[in-house]
Parts: C-alpha cells; sequence; structure tokens
C-alpha cells in the first residue's frame, strides 16, 4: 500500500507534540507501504531528511508573501478560507497544482491530511474516498478555551474555526481523533453526519528500553537526586508555560518543606525569558530549552508533574512517563483521554495542595510508587505503544479504502 501524508510542519525529527504525532503515522504507515509527505512550513535543514519517507516534497511556507484582504474581499473570506497553512491566499492555486501533480505522479491507494488548520485542499476533494483527516486536537475547541478576547469577536471566531474544522471531516471518507472526549466533540460539532474513529497519541516503547535510557545518562553526564520531579512540553505553548511556572513557584516549595534537595526538570523548546528567570532564582531547578535527546532527563527522575489545566488530544509527555517508569501526578485535564479519577495509573489532583499531597505520599512510600508505575507501563503497552496500534492498523485502513483494499 502507498501513502501519501500531507501534513503541517515537518514529520521529522520529532521534537514536540505533532510531530511526534506526525512520525508515528509515518512509522505505523511505513509497516504496510512506502509512506510520500507533501508538508508545508518553515525551512527544514538536512537533518530533516529520513529514509523511512519514500519520496518527500516540503513547501517553504517564509517564501510565499501574506496578501492582506480588505472591505467585500474580507467578508467573502469568511466563507472562502484559505486551503493551505502559512502562505498567502493566491498562493492556492499554485500549490493545489503542485499537490495534484505529486498525487497524478506516485498515485497513492491513500492519502492523510494531519494536524491541518485550514480548509481542504481543492485538489483533494476528489480523492474523498481513500482521504484521512489526522486531526491532532478539536482545535477550534483549543482556542477557545485559551482566548480571552471579547465576547461577540470571539464566538464569531471560534464560528469559522469549527466550521472550517468540521468541513475537514465531512470532506474526508473518515476523521482520526486522539481520545473518546474528541471523539465526542468532533461528532457534535458537525451538522452532518460524519465518520470518526479513535486514533491515539502512542510512543515507541523500544525506544524507551532501559539499556537505551541507561546510554542516554551516560552520554550526556547526568547524576541521580531524589527526589528529582519533571515536566516535559514545548514551552511556548500557553497552557505548557503556565503548568511549569505553577510547578516552580507553588507545588516545589511546599515538596521542599519535607525534601529540602527536591530537584526540577522543566524540558522543551522554546522557554520563555520569565520562565528561565524563576529558575535562575532557585537552586536545583533547571530550564533546559531544546534538547537532543528527553530520554536521560526522564531516566534520572522519580515523578512526572503535569499540572495542566487547558489542552486538548492525549499527552504524550504522560506516555513517555509511563514508558521511561515514572510516577506520573497530574490534573484531570492533563490524564484526559488516558486515565481519570481513580484510576491506578496516575494520580489525579486538581488543586495545587492535592498535587503535593499525591506527590508526598508516592515520594514517602516505594510501593505504592512501584505499583503505580507497573500499572502505567502496563497500560502504554497494551493500547498506547506504536507496538498495540500496528496490531490494529490494517484492520482501520481496510475501514477507509474503497473499494475494500487488503492489506498486510
Amino acid at each position: 500500500m502507498k501513502t501519501l501524508l500531507v501534513c503541517r510542519d515537518a514529520p521529522y525529527p520529532p521534537t514536540t507534540g505533532s510531530p511526534l504525532r506526525l512520525w508515528q503515522q509515518v512509522n505505523l504507515l511505513a509497516s504496510l507501504g512506502p509512506v510520500h509527505v507533501f508538508s508545508i512550513g518553515p525551512p527544514i535543514g538536512d537533518d530533516a531528511r529520513t529514509p523511512l519517507i519514500a519520496e518527500w516534497v516540503h513547501v517553504d511556507s517564509t517564501t510565499w508573501k501574506a496578501v492582506r484582504f480588505h472591505g467585500i474581499l474580507r467578508a467573502i473570506k469568511v466563507f472562502m478560507p484559505n486551503q493551505f497553512p502559512g502562505v498567502g491566499d493566491l498562493a492556492n492555486g499554485t500549490l493545489n497544482s503542485r499537490l495534484g501533480a505529486f498525487i497524478d505522479r506516485i498515485k497513492p491507494d491513500l492519502i492523510v491530511v494531519s494536524h491541518w488548520p485550514n480548509s481542504m485542499p481543492a485538489v483533494l476533494r476528489k480523492h474523498r474516498r481513500k482521504l484521512i483527516v489526522d486531526s491532532h486536537n478539536i482545535e477550534s475547541k483549543l482556542w477557545f478555551d485559551m482566548t480571552s478576547i471579547g465576547s461577540i469577536d470571539k464566538m464569531l471566531r471560534h464560528w469559522r474555526f469549527s466550521r472550517r474544522e468540521t468541513r475537514l471531516s465531512q470532506a474526508a471518507s473518515t476523521t482520526w481523533v486522539t481520545s473518546e472526549i474528541d471523539k465526542a466533540a468532533l461528532t457534535q460539532m458537525s451538522r452532518k453526519p460524519i465518520s470518526v474513529s479513535v486514533w491515539p497519541n502512542a510512543i515507541d516503547l523500544a525506544y524507551y528500553d532501559p539499556a537505551r535510557m541507561s546510554a542516554a545518562v551516560s552520554a550526556l553526564g547526568l547524576e541521580r537526586s531524589f527526589p528529582t520531579l519533571i515536566f516535559v512540553g514545548y514551552m511556548a505553548y500557553e497552557p505548557n508555560h503556565d503548568a511549569a511556572r505553577v510547578l516552580i513557584t507553588e507545588i516545589l516549595p511546599k515538596v521542599r518543606l519535607r525534601y529540602p534537595g527536591a530537584r526540577v526538570f522543566v524540558v522543551g523548546k522554546n522557554p520563555r525569558p520569565d520562565l528561565i528567570a524563576l529558575a535562575n532564582q532557585e537552586i536545583n531547578v533547571y530550564v533546559t530549552g531544546t534538547v537532543s535527546d528527553v530520554r536521560p532527563y526522564l531516566a534520572v527522575s522519580d515523578l512526572a508533574v503535569i499540572p495542566l489545566t487547558v489542552g486538548g488530544g492525549t499527552r504524550l509527555k504522560l506516555l513517555e512517563a509511563f514508558a521511561s517508569r515514572l510516577a506520573v501526578v497530574s490534573t484531570t485535564k492533563g490524564a484526559e483521554g488516558i486515565a481519570t479519577a481513580g484510576s491506578k495509573e496516575v494520580a489525579i489532583a486538581d488543586s495545587v495542595d492535592k498535587m503535593v499531597e499525591e506527590i508526598l505520599s508516592l515520594l514517602d512510600d516505594r510501593q505504592r510508587w512501584s505499583l503505580q508505575v507497573d500499572r502505567a507501563y502496563a497500560l502504554v503497552e497494551s493500547q498506547f505503544s506504536w507496538q498495540a496500534l500496528g496490531k490494529r492498523l490494517p484492520e482501520e485502513i481496510s475501514k477507509v479504502l474503497e473499494p475494500p483494499t487488503r492489506v498486510f
């Protein structure tokens, strides 16, 4: 089976949430046959090339001039939004032609449009029967939760956003979402019947094999220090920034009343200056910025703390902690799509005091820590690993393709 992945931004190297999901799809689909990629985004370097992708066309969005429309033309844009991310509206025709030529040449059996914030490209509409929209989040809902502009303007923009998002799903054979929560939200948003399947975020368990983790620690020269708390995420993302700030300024001081030497790692690219300044004021608090490998930091940590209050999808940071055999303390929102209150894999706490209570309980009780770690690893192994999803993939693809195609 030949697949074309059409995506915003490059799927490799996978350093943040969306590229990690894109990389997941490339690896899983490559098990069924060659994967070709058509991506749009900032320029990519030589390190973005990988032999796993049969052919890759990347469009540098910075070469396209944005065009500002006014008056009636601006009003028309409400009903005819841009089809390609990061480029001017006048590029639609050129990019449709370029994408169409790529499709005609490679003749894919399946097309996956992934992490797409714009309208469906016109050239893809005629391929509806073999088209999947891969939704990383319910983006309109996430935008609404994170935005504080005036109510009327906010409602109008949300209407535009949700309308575009549901039309993407209506134009495809099916839509992949990361959780049952997202499936219910998208189904409710659409006024027309749509096909929606839960295709969760997952990770490659082999990447977090203990031997590989140990080698990564040795290469970086990190040392273990008990207790160490960790938060991982793309730090330019507002919810992650806020969660890291809460960990450093509100949670850590209370943990240190019992464990004065507690250490914190905040790992992820593009941290804001104010977060770096906070870390510089504290002993044993490290905001790393971009790292080439997150595994050493996970390997020398004891607890992953996820004080998120806003977000969508399923949290790769949670799955990484499970695979790395860390205990996890999270808000309900932080564990959304994976665990709920009362689960045995994650300690759920929705206030600072409750999070501190759960953190101290796990640090004090090694038996409880070990039981939670073992259950969490079993969960990621059975439901949220590439290995588990790979077993489901042929059946999932066979439901999409028309006429039915036998896959192996």
